[in-house]
C-alpha cells in the first residue's frame, strides 16, 4: 500500500491574456435605470432630524450636519459589508 500514489490533481486552465475578461461579457442593451433609485429611502432606521430634536430638545442645531454624514457613512459602511 505504501507504493501507491495519489493521482495527480487538475490544474486550472491557464490564462491566456490578463486584460482577456472571464466568462460571458454583460450586454448593456435593454439595461434601464429605475428613476425612484434616486427617492431618498424611508426607513424608521435611517436617521431623521425632527424626530431627534423632538428626543433630544437640547441638541444644537448646528449637530444635525455632523449626524447626518455620521448616519449616512453608517448606512453606506453597511451597504458594503452586503456587497
Amino acid at each position: 500500500m505504501a507504493d501507491a500514489k495519489r493521482p495527480a490533481a487538475k490544474k486550472p486552465p491557464k490564462a491566456r491574456n490578463a486584460g482577456e475578461p472571464y466568462g460571458i461579457p454583460l450586454s448593456e442593451a435593454g439595461v434601464t435605470l429605475d428613476p425612484s433609485m434616486d427617492d431618498p429611502i424611508e426607513s424608521k432606521y435611517m436617521f431623521d432630524w425632527d424626530a431627534y430634536k423632538a428626543q433630544y430638545p437640547l441638541a444644537p442645531d448646528a449637530s444635525r450636519a455632523k449626524l447626518e454624514i455620521a448616519n449616512n457613512q453608517t448606512f453606506a459602511w453597511y451597504m458594503n459589508l452586503l456587497v
